[in-house]
C-alpha cells in the first residue's frame, strides 16, 4: 500500500519532470519574435510603386477627358452658342468628373487592399520559414509601442517582399 510520503514523492517527481520538460522545450525551441515597421515595408513594396503608376496613368487619361470637354466648352462659350448647349457639356463635364472621381477612389481602395494582402502573405510565408512564432507590425496605432532594435526586421522583410514579388525567390 502507498503511503501519503511516497504519494507526495512519486507527485513532487511528476511536477519536477513536467517543469523539466517544458524548460527543455523552451530552451531547445526558443520563441522567435520579432517586429517591423508597417510603413516602410508598404511604401518600399515593388507592387506599391507599380500600382501608384497604373494609377498615376489612369489619373491622366481621366485628366485629359476632362480637359477636352473643358475645351469644348470654351469653344460653345466663345462662339457663343445657345446657352442650352453650353450648360449641357457642363454638366456632361461634372457628370464625368464626379465618376472619374469615384473611379480613382475605388481604384486606389482596391489597389491598396491588394498590396496589403500581398503583404500579409509574404509576410506569413517569412515566418514560417524563418520559424518565428511572433512577428508585430509597428505602425504608429497601436500595434506596438516600443520594441529594441534588435528585433527589427524591416529590412529583411523589405528585401523579402519584394524578391518574392519579383519572383527572385519562390515561396
Amino acid at each position: 500500500m502507498l503511503s501519503i510520503k511516497n504519494i507526495l514523492i512519486v507527485f513532487v517527481i511528476a511536477v519536477a519532470a513536467a517543469v523539466a520538460v517544458q524548460f527543455a522545450s523552451s530552451w531547445l525551441n526558443p520563441t522567435k519574435v520579432a517586429w517591423l515597421n508597417v510603413s516602410e515595408v508598404y511604401n518600399d513594396f515593388q507592387l506599391k510603386k507599380g500600382l501608384e503608376k497604373k494609377l498615376e496613368k489612369q489619373k491622366q487619361t481621366y485628366t485629359n477627358s476632362l480637359d477636352s470637354v473643358e475645351y469644348e466648352i470654351n469653344l460653345l462659350s466663345s462662339s457663343k452658342a445657345n446657352a442650352e448647349a453650353i450648360e449641357f457639356k457642363k454638366q456632361v463635364y461634372f457628370k464625368m468628373k464626379k465618376h472619374f472621381e469615384m473611379e480613382t477612389e475605388k481604384l486606389r481602395a482596391d489597389y491598396q487592399a491588394q498590396i496589403f494582402n500581398q503583404i500579409n502573405q509574404y509576410v506569413k510565408d517569412y515566418a514560417e520559414q524563418h520559424r518565428y512564432r511572433y512577428i508585430w507590425g509597428a505602425n504608429g496605432e497601436g500595434t506596438l509601442m516600443y520594441a529594441v532594435d534588435d528585433q527589427n526586421i524591416t529590412i529583411k522583410i523589405k528585401t523579402y517582399v519584394n524578391n518574392r514579388y519579383t519572383g527572385e525567390i519562390a515561396k
